[in-house]
């Protein structure tokens, strides 16, 4: 109890401090007060102990799902080796099964790999902290770390050994990192380390890497127009950075695969779901299990997916490529129904094809829907009161943009948009918290 009345004294002395209030509408940067110090550790802390709860009463004494994979890949690791040399599959990059790989190497617990997560989680909420007041207030700020950190997604998936908790972390620490390179004077340094983090972030979820390479295009005609400039020249030299550091995982995929620039070798497939519109489907990715147990799924799919089960990984993924381009060739009205279904489920969950909606879809609706709602109201009025956005949400803007144009290409649910929420979130609470609530209401 004493512990919640602190919390609410300090958030109280800060939203009634004039200086606050003047750099929640005039977007100046806040102060590094000890006392906002110590609201941004105690909120980290305490994300951190709701999950390690969290953890502790869902675990389960076995992997479940993915993260066998993610597991089996961490082993492979501790013996010297991620892709085979006899079938070649690459279905996630290493930067997740690096980290669980050392206590793999000491036959860690498993409860004691699932508490990565939480901890993951906490130290995110901690850069998230950080991220926000320098353009918001602190009970602005306050509200954007606990919106990002109690998500569906991570609440679902932070504490088993997957991907979200570390592209959560990695999302909080790179938004920190890239606007210090963006906005202070000595900027380099935070530009090399803003594109560590991204780096970190493409190898643990590879449809980053694609993110990359688009930034690094859009950045250079940048360059030539004189008012974003100096960002364009900053966000280059992060997406140079990121990509340089990414050099040796497609090195290694091309001596593995045969390719170059291969990020993942699961295109076929995501390509053959995606264009999938035959008998009420839009897209929605399948397993084969699934497949086989479900009649009207096994009717369409069973027997080609049997046909291409004994060929080699990246055979496999040709044949379903071709089933797809011939699809895309005779129906490209039903494929862009498919994207446009793409586009709602990833935000919001729905629609499923051949399964019902479920409860849970309603708080996708109510989460993701308000905040598409604020960053639109935000920008609007914004908008209207002439007031310029900060140069440095542009690179941010154009990185969520990229990630979710190129998400939507693939078969599409709401997890996949927590990679970059959080990104999403900063647009949007920094914008609203930018606007004259009280002058409004008057």
């Amino acid at each position: 109890m004493e512990y919640i009345i602190y919390i609410f004294q300090i958030v109280k002395s800060a939203i009634n401090n004039p200086y606050y209030a003047s750099a929640s509408a005039n977007a100046a940067p806040v102060s590094r007060g000890n006392h906002l110090d110590r609201l941004g550790a105690l909120t980290a802390l305490a994300v951190l102990c709701i999950y390690v709860v969290l953890a502790v009463m869902f675990h389960q004494p076995v992997l479940e799902g993915d993260e066998i994979r993610y597991h089996d890949d961490a082993t492979h690791l501790t013996q010297g080796w991620f892709i085979s040399d006899e079938n070649p599959r690459i279905y996630n990059g290493p930067g997740y099964p690096l980290v669980l790989a050392p206590l793999v190497a000491i036959d860690a617990p498993l409860l004691a790999m699932r508490m990565l997560g939480p901890l993951m989680v906490g130290l995110a909420a901690w850069f998230l902290w950080l991220t926000g007041r320098r353009w918001m207030s602190p009970a602005w700020t306050l509200a954007f770390v606990l919106f990002c950190s109690f998500q569906p997604s991570l609440l679902r998936n932070a504490h088993l050994l997957m991907t979200e908790a570390m592209t959560h972390l990695c999302a909080a620490g790179f938004m920190l990192a890239f606007l210090r390179a963006i906005e202070e004077r000595v900027w380099f340094r935070w530009a090399l380390v803003a594109g560590l983090i991204l780096a970190c972030w493409a190898m643990t979820r590879v449809v980053m890497g694609h993110v990359i390479v688009a930034s690094l295009v859009a950045c250079v005609p940048l360059i030539l127009w004189r008012p974003s400039r100096a960002v364009a020249i900053r966000s280059l030299v992060v997406m140079s950075a990121a990509l340089l550091l990414c050099t040796p995982y497609l090195g290694y995929t091309q001596k593995k695969a045969g390719s170059p620039m291969m990020w993942s070798s699961t295109m076929g497939e995501m390509f053959y779901w995606m264009s999938s519109h035959e008998g009420g489907e839009n897209g929605l990715w399948y397993d084969d299990e699934q497949v086989y147990t479900n009649p009207e799924l096994n009717a369409r799919h069973g027997e080609f997916l049997r046909s291409v089960t004994s060929l080699k990984h990246l055979d496999r993924q040709v044949a379903m490529k071709e089933v797809a381009m011939q699809r895309i060739k005779e129906n490209p009205r039903a494929i862009l129904s498919n994207w446009a279904c793409n586009v709602t489920r990833l935000f919001f969950g729905f629609p499923r094809s051949l399964e019902r909606e479920k409860l849970g879809t309603l708080a996708y609706v109510v989460l993701n829907g308000g905040l598409m709602v604020g960053l639109v109201v935000g920008l609007w009025i914004a908008y209207l009161r002439r007031e310029p956005l900060p140069w440095a949400m542009l690179p941010l803007v154009m990185i969520a943009a990229f990630y979710i144009g190129g998400s939507t290409l693939a078969p599409s649910i709401p997890r996949y948009l927590q990679l970059i929420l959080p990104v999403l979130s900063l647009l949007t609470f920094s914008t609203l918290s930018k606007v004259p609530w009280s002058k409004l209401a008057r």
